[in-house]
C-alpha cells in the first residue's frame, strides 16, 4: 500500500490533535512534520537492522588512464552483494560476466604488491598518489573498496580496453532513494514497516511540537523495532562484509 507524504503529514498532525492541512505547506506545523519525515526516514535506514533494498545497481566509469582499474560508486549506495564484469576475450561471440572476489583492503594490497612493477604486463596505477601494481594483460579476477567510493580492481585487459567500463559491470547492492518533500511523493516505506515508521515520526514531531513524549507511541516503536529487527535477520544479507558505513540520506 502506498503511503504519500502528504497521507503521512496528515495522520501525524491528526494524532498530535492538531489543525488539518490539504498540503504540506499549508501551514508551518505541516512543513515542519514534512521536514522530519525525511530526517526520521534516513534515521531509520542509516539502522544496521533496516532490511536492505537489494536490487542491480549501475556503477560509473572512472576513464582515468592513470587508474584504469577503478570504478566510481553512486553515492547512495549502501552496500554490495556482488560485482560480475565483462571478461569477455577478443575474437569471442558469447558475452561472459565473471563474479570478482572481493577482498579486505590488507589482503588486496598483499595481492598486488606481490607483483613486480618492472614487468611489462603490469601498470602501474595511482590511486590518490599511491602506487598499484595492476596486471594489463588479463581480465580481473579481484576487487576492494578503498574509501567508500571505488571499487578498485585487480587487473585490466588492455587489448580490450583502455580502462575498466561501469557499463561492462553488473552489480547487486542496496541504495537509498532521495527523499522529496512534495504532496505526492510515495514514502519508500513497505507495509509492515509502515506503523513503525509513522510512530517514530509522530513521537519526534510530538516532541518537537508538544515538548512532550507520547507514551502510546513510545510503545508502538519499541514494538515496531523489535520486529524490524526480526524481519532484517530473515532476510539474511551479508551486510556486514560489503557494509560501505554511509550516512545512508542519499546525497553526497
Amino acid at each position: 500500500m502506498n503511503r504519500t507524504l502528504l497521507y503521512t503529514v496528515q495522520r501525524v498532525l491528526e494524532k498530535l490533535d492538531l489543525d488539518v492541512a490539504n498540503s504540506i505547506n499549508d501551514s508551518q506545523d505541516s512543513i515542519l512534520i514534512a521536514r522530519e519525515a525525511e530526517d526520521t526516514f534516513y534515521d531509520l535506514v542509516s539502522r544496521n537492522e533496516w532490511p536492505q533494498r537489494y536490487d542491480l545497481i549501475n556503477v560509473e566509469s572512472v576513464g582515468d588512464t592513470g587508474n584504469p582499474s577503478s570504478l566510481k560508486l553512486p553515492v547512495n549506495v549502501l552496500n554490495i552483494e556482488f560485482l560480475r564484469y565483462d571478461v569477455t576475450e577478443s575474437g569471442e561471440t558469447d558475452t561472459t560476466y565473471k563474479e570478482l572476489t572481493q577482498l579486505s583492503t590488507q589482503d588486496f594490497l598483499d595481492k598486488i604488491y606481490s607483483r613486480k612493477s618492472s614487468e611489462t604486463n603490469v601498470t602501474t596505477a595511482s590511486y590518490k598518489g599511491i602506487p598499484l601494481y595492476i596486471y594489463n594483460d588479463q581480465a580481473p579476477e579481484y576487487f576492494t573498496v578503498f574509501d567508500n567510493n571505488y571499487l578498485v580492481l585487480d587487473a585490466f585487459d588492455s587489448a580490450i580496453e583502455t580502462t575498466v567500463q561501469g557499463v561492462k559491470s553488473i552489480v547487486r547492492g542496496s541504495s537509498v532513494p532521495t527523499f522529496e518533500i512534495t504532496d505526492a511523493y510515495v514514502v519508500p516505506v513497505d507495509a509492515t514497516t509502515y506503523p513503525l515508521y509513522l510512530s517514530e515520526l509522530t513521537a519526534a514531531c510530538s516532541m518537537a511540537l508538544n515538548g512532550a513524549a507520547d507514551p502510546e507511541n513510545e510503545r508502538r516503536r519499541n514494538r515496531g523495532i523489535s520486529r524490524l529487527r526480526r524481519t532484517a535477520y530473515r532476510t539474511g544479507t551479508e551486510s556486514t562484509k560489503n557494509s560501505f558505513g554511509r550516512n545512508g540520506n542519499g546525497r553526497s
